[in-house]
């Protein structure tokens, strides 16, 4: 037993051994070190109190951002057509109510469209006081079509159920986008007023007949004189060989696109139409070209350029060295030069050129010829509206615009009797010696 072995050892003494220390103060209290020890505490300073306050700031800004953001998204996307602005159809669009009668509950209407695009559809509204406004829409008697496409200078006419006097009615024409959505033709609308039993023209139900002339499909010589040619559909060709799309080789022919809907496009460096005949007539065409393509391109004498379309081209109407030509009411625009004139003799009248921004000619007119009237023209933002050219003489220019035109609006080369006319408007003339220069030739744009 351990007792008895501590009795017999010479060591017999108690033996203790160190108790274990409880706690940090009672450490303490046995060291020569008895003091109380502390350690320094982290001041914060008022800067780094701001710089918190600051990022806190930050953080609550983006936070309601994103919040704002996510909110205007969603509403934007369930409302889009209350921020997206009115679409109208194309300038050009235009119809006509030729006619009308009404009885036995049924009103009858004859339209026409005498516009350049075709119309696809109309919506009818009527009342039966002039005082108010037409609200009561129309529907075909039952079992009939309704108009339907309305191509340019088609007259048709349709028939709606009506089960009271009508006295006034608003016809709303309408085209439809790539996606069948409606696109009401603002511009084109008609309202009738005081109407009675009937009124107007009565033409026939039938559709007048297609026009007469050889049609043309694809790009073509047209080589039969005295010959009416047809554009019976749009041509795009990128693959043109020779001058250029249409050909025309004998004289008195004429080639009618009918309207801007039936359009000749090509990526080649050609001319949309070229002719070298005389007594040509080319009219309601619509010509897309490439920078370097010319529109229509004329060699030749007495002939007549109306109402056509013309953009992208290199030059828009270029006229050669030739006499007694007409060229009237086309639009040119986005092409390098609108209407280049080398010859003589030739009259260019009521034509609206602009954006002709080529940068090396940008002319909505240049005259290298003599002895042309110049009248009515609107030549408008392009890098010059009138240009003149050297050894030129006698041109007259009366009742043309050429206004917002980033260079000069009529520029000279520095030569003299250049040609004469009055009421212009121009802003800035360059370079001319004795015409344009005073009031009377010319007045500021308003």
């Amino acid at each position: 037993m351990k007792t008895n072995f501590f009795k017999k050892t010479s060591l017999n003494k108690k033996i203790t051994f160190p108790r274990k220390v409880k706690s940090k103060s009672n450490f303490f209290k046995k060291t020569s070190l008895n003091k109380k020890i502390t350690f320094p505490r982290k001041v914060k300073s008022k800067s780094d109190v701001k710089a918190v306050s600051l990022m806190i700031s930050y953080v609550i800004l983006i936070s309601l951002g994103i919040i704002i953001s996510i909110s205007a998204y969603s509403w934007i996307k369930h409302y889009p057509d209350i921020i997206r602005p009115p679409v109208d159809c194309k300038d050009g669009t235009s119809i006509i109510l030729v006619g009308y009668n009404s009885s036995d509950n049924i009103l009858r209407l004859y339209l026409k469209n005498n516009g350049l695009f075709t119309i696809d559809g109309i919506i009818l509204q009527v009342e039966n006081d002039t005082k108010k406004e037409p609200t009561k829409t129309l529907n075909v008697v039952h079992g009939e079509n309704p108009l339907g496409q309305l191509k340019p200078g088609e007259i048709r006419n349709v028939n709606y159920t009506i089960e009271e006097g009508v006295a006034v009615l608003k016809i709303q024409p309408y085209m439809l986008d790539e996606n069948d959505k409606m696109i009401i033709c603002m511009q084109s609308i008609i309202r009738e007023d005081d109407i009675g039993g009937s009124g107007g023209e009565e033409p026939p139900e039938e559709p007048p007949e297609d026009p007469i002339g050889e049609p043309v499909v694809e790009c073509s010589t047209l080589d039969s004189p005295n010959t009416n040619y047809i554009l019976m559909n749009s041509i795009a060709n990128n693959s043109i060989e020779g001058i250029g799309c249409i050909i025309i080789t004998a004289q008195n022919i004429t080639f009618d696109c009918q309207s801007y809907d039936n359009y000749i496009k090509s990526n080649n460096d050609v001319a949309g139409i070229y002719f070298d005949q005389d007594n040509i007539t080319i009219k309601n065409c619509k010509i897309i070209l490439t920078t370097e393509g010319t529109g229509i391109l004329i060699n030749s004498n007495k002939n007549n350029i109306t109402n056509n379309l013309i953009n992208y081209g290199g030059v828009g109407i270029k006229l050669n060295s030739f006499e007694f030509n007409y060229i009237e009411g086309n639009q040119i625009e986005d092409s390098e030069m609108g209407i280049y004139i080398l010859g003589s003799n030739n009259k260019i009248i009521n034509n609206e050129v602009s954006s002709i921004l080529g940068s090396i000619d940008g002319e909505s007119i240049y005259v290298l010829g003599s002895n042309n009237d110049f009248i009515n023209n609107n030549l408008h933002h392009s890098r010059y509206g009138f240009r003149a050219g050297n050894s030129i003489s006698n041109n007259n220019f009366t009742g043309n615009r050429a206004c917002d035109n980033i260079d000069k609006d009529f520029l000279c080369n520095g030569i003299d009797l250049i040609g004469f006319g009055n009421d212009n408007n121009f802003n800035s003339v360059s370079g001319c010696v004795s015409w344009p220069t005073t009031p009377d030739d010319y007045s500021p744009c308003p």
